[in-house]
């Protein structure tokens, strides 16, 4: 996995609902994948390709879950990635 964000508009598959997500800033300051229709307000919006009650953020393979205002990798908490 890289650690270094991807420049805006990066596009990824996701790995749990494999549809393709962008990297897009979000009002909170930071960066995260969203799917076209997603609402852009960080919250969980991933339905995990399986049902309703599994809701996540987006993960694209080999890139963070998302990234704060400085470019920084964070985990789905949004603690920092070791």
């Amino acid at each position: 996995m890289t650690s270094q964000m991807p420049p805006e508009g990066t596009e990824a598959r996701c790995v749990f609902c494999r549809e393709m997500v962008m990297l897009v800033p979000v009002p909170s300051g930071g960066w995260h994948w969203l799917h076209e229709g997603d609402p852009i307000d960080g919250q969980r919006h991933c339905l995990g390709g399986v049902r309703t009650a599994m809701r996540t953020l987006h993960k694209p393979g080999g890139f963070a879950w998302m990234y704060d205002a400085s470019g920084y990798p964070l985990m789905p908490t949004g603690q920092r990635m070791p």
